[in-house]
């Protein structure tokens, strides 16, 4: 085969992948949560209420600003969501010290002796309702009570 032959051949393909028909891509309707569901629908689908949504979508908005140039694309690819996504995390992790506050040293060990009355968990102060967070095996006479529903402490 000489160099005539390869380029007929890719001459060949060419028209062949040209005369495929391609489906014409499909950009679905932007949809607002806020307005087609209703307040016990966005809760259980996104668990915070509206009202809470808008308020943390209002406190980190220019932190996470993502700008688009392309007024056809309504929906972010996968690498741009990525991007959007950390930063959103970011920035709810920076106002993380407005909301949450560490028991100052004299409210420290009431604190410590209202979880221990609880729970029998000593040198508790502080709980992350609802999240798994893996820690060192505790010791002692009873470590598995401290394992969870994952399996791990």
């Amino acid at each position: 085969m000489d160099l005539i032959d390869i380029i007929e051949e890719l001459r060949k393909v060419a028209e062949v992948d040209m005369a495929i028909p391609r489906n014409p891509k499909v950009y679905l309707v932007s949809r607002n949560p806020f307005e087609i569901y209703t307040d016990m629908q966005f809760k259980k689908k996104y668990r915070p209420t509206k009202e809470v949504a808008q308020f943390v979508m209002n406190l980190v908005r220019n932190e996470i600003s993502y700008v688009n140039n392309n007024p056809a694309e309504h929906h972010l690819n996968n690498s741009a969501l990525s991007i959007v996504v950390k930063r959103a995390v970011k920035a709810i992790a920076g106002h993380g010290a407005e909301f949450i506050k560490f028991p100052e040293n004299d409210k420290l060990n009431t604190v410590k002796a209202e979880f221990y009355n609880i729970a029998r968990c000593p040198a508790i102060v502080r709980a992350t309702d609802g999240t798994h967070v893996k820690i060192k095996c505790p010791g002692g006479e009873n470590p598995d009570l401290f394992i969870n529903r994952k399996n791990y402490y």
